[in-house]
Parts: structure tokens; sequence; C-alpha cells
């Protein structure tokens, strides 16, 4: 009786230990390749699963972290002092950010970090962010995300998708094209001032010309006048 209860007590122990050994790391496979959102043309997923590693003693339990690479379309906007998102204030031209969206096997929404977000609603770090805009043509870099909701799901078999946010100052836009329209006017008037100085310079060197011959002409008319007072004069 004795090595039956012992026996029992072991078989218990094996499934506990079991059980308490299962790996809780997540699996995430993207749906796809794509990016969607106002960055879709930048930037987009490298396919390949990622393996979201526990963390029992860590901050965050879960961190995701995507790798996107840079596409070979330039950006239609200016990046100067365009921030992620919760950045503000002078110099500050717009806004941007990278959120992520994960499913279960059933196609439940698990978890969801809008692009929009900041803080502890947002990207694990804003440095992630201002990487991409320096990111050049193929290459890539690295976005993270806390993810502690990974903790109650069973199994741990998740697909997810990417999405972006973008948002220029529309003030700092007028701005700059205010900015543009006043140095065009600027070099407009600047060029029709050196004309009429190139005009008014050709003027006067024409007239000056003109005033020398008229000085010469008048100057050997006196002399011929001259003469003829001259000859006049001494041969009576």
């Amino acid at each position: 009786m004795k090595k039956i209860i012992y026996l029992a007590f072991c078989a218990a122990c094996m499934l506990t230990f079991g059980a308490c050994s299962k790996s809780k790391d997540a699996t995430l496979t993207p749906q796809s390749a794509n990016v969607q959102g106002d960055l879709r043309d930048y930037f987009t997923v490298v396919e390949r699963p990622y393996v979201v590693k526990y963390d029992e003693n860590g901050w965050n339990k879960y961190l995701i972290s995507i790798e996107l690479q840079r596409t070979d379309k330039d950006f239609a906007f200016d990046t100067e002092g365009i921030e992620p998102v919760g950045y503000f204030g002078q110099g500050i031209n717009g806004n941007f950010g990278i959120g992520i969206e994960v499913y279960d096997a059933t196609s439940n929404l698990v978890l969801s970090k809008a692009a929009s977000a900041d803080g502890l609603s947002g990207v694990y770090s804003s440095d992630d962010l201002k990487n991409l805009l320096s990111l050049a043509e193929g290459e890539t870099g690295f976005v993270r995300w806390s993810a502690d909701e990974f903790e109650n799901c069973d199994p741990r078999e998740f697909t997810f998708k990417i999405t972006s946010y973008l948002k220029i100052d529309k003030q700092t836009k007028k701005s700059k094209s205010s900015l543009s329209s006043f140095s065009d006017v600027y070099d407009e008037v600047n060029d029709l001032y050196n004309e009429a100085m190139k005009e008014a310079s050709d003027m006067y060197d024409e007239a000056l010309k003109e005033a020398e011959e008229m000085y010469e002409d008048a100057y050997e008319q006196a002399l011929e006048a001259f003469d003829v007072w001259w000859l006049n004069t001494f041969n009576n």
C-alpha cells in the first residue's frame, strides 16, 4: 500500500513539474508584410515567426520586438521636426507612430497598441520610432511593445498586423508655404531690380558715348569756324 501511495505521489509530482515547466513563450506570425496606415509606403514587416520570451522576474513579462524594413520610396514629407507621438512644443512639426494588433487562433483580438498612442499605451521606447526615420533603403529596425496580456492566454500562438500613424501640423505647413512664397517673391523682385540696373547702366553708357560724340563734333565745328575766321581776318 505504501508503495502504491509513493508511486502515486511521484506521478503527481511529475505531472506538476511538467505543468510548471511548460514554456510560456509566445510566437507571433505576421498576417502580411504590409504596414497599414499613413506610413504604408515607407515600411514593410520582415516576414518570419517572432518568438516572445516570457520573463517571470522582468518588469514586462513579455516584450514584443518586430522588425520593419525601409522601402525604396522617398518620404513625401520633410522629416525634420517630425517626432514620435507624445512630443510637442517649439520645433515639432508633426508626430508619427507604429502600432500592433495581435490575434489568437480564432481571430479574437488579444492585444491592441494604437499607432497614435503614447506613453504606456504606445511603443516600449520612442527611440525605436526615431530610428525608423533614419533608415536607408533596405535597412531594418525594431519596434517593441509590452504585452503582459499573453500570460493569461493558452495556447500562445498568435498572428499580428502592424499599423502606422502620421500627422503633420497644418500651421507649420502653412508657415513653410508662406516662407516659400516670400522667397519666390523676393527672388522675382531681385531679378527685376538687377535687370533694371543693367538697363540703366546700358542707357548710361550709351548716353555717355553719344555725349562724347556730340562733344567731338562740336569741337571740330568750332575749330573749323576758328580757321575760317582766322583766314578771313588776316587775309584781308
